[in-house]
């Protein structure tokens, strides 16, 4: 949540030139420290798929409709345990040759195991000398 810190009056009116937005912590309500706009660019590029069709009002409906067909984590509930799911992600990566819009290609992972996955995949790179099996 956005808050103003400093607040314009009229007796600092003209000495105030630029508001100072801090984050609050919705919860604790602390000050949460400000980001550096040239990191907070950085984090969002890399934050940022590479692949323009997540962004895509297709994806959106695709991954809805994925997470109402399969809404628990399919690793999690092949260990014996239940997990919401929270994304969808590739079961065979796309840039490894997978298919983008093959339904049959998707899975239900909670972020947990998504992150693992994407790590482990994240070796699979060709040309990197590892196999893409």
């Amino acid at each position: 949540m956005l808050q103003r810190a400093i607040s314009p009056t009229k007796s600092n009116l003209e000495s105030v030139t630029e508001f100072c937005y801090v984050l609050i912590h919705p919860v604790t309500h602390h000050i949460m420290p400000r980001i550096n706009p040239s990191k907070q660019k950085k984090r969002d590029q890399q934050r940022n798929h590479i692949e323009p069709r997540y962004h895509t009002q297709r994806w959106r409906i695709e991954r809805k409709q994925q997470l109402m067909r399969e809404p628990l984590c399919r690793i999690c509930f092949e260990t014996d345990t239940i997990t919401a799911a929270q994304m969808v992600d590739h079961i065979k990566p796309v840039r490894l040759g997978g298919e983008f819009w093959d339904e049959r290609n998707y899975q239900s992972l909670c972020n947990s195991c998504h992150a693992v996955k994407s790590a482990k995949e994240s070796r699979l790179t060709p040309g990197r000398g590892i196999s893409e099996e």
